[in-house]
């Protein structure tokens, strides 16, 4: 600290003040909004992964379904015959 000046007037100060805070917003603001995209493109994948997974499931267990369905039907039409 012995090396920069004591003797800044107030204006000085408020505009080195002013400009570092600009400065740190601007960085902040920029920061934030690549954390924001990250976010979102993280809760598109989970949301799109979670679809996915379940829309599978349910594709199998309509097979399966089917499949018992139509068995059921035939074994019961031999018992009639």
């Amino acid at each position: 600290m012995s090396q920069y000046p004591s003797n800044i007037s107030d204006i000085q100060k408020e505009q080195i003040h002013n400009s570092v805070e600009k400065s740190v917003k601007s960085k902040l603001d920029k920061i934030n909004g690549e954390i924001n995209n990250a976010i979102n493109k993280i809760k598109k994948y989970t949301i799109n992964s979670y679809t996915n997974a379940f829309t599978n499931l349910y594709k199998y267990s309509i097979v399966f379904t089917a499949l018992s369905i139509f068995f059921i039907f035939i074994f019961s039409l031999e018992k009639n015959i």
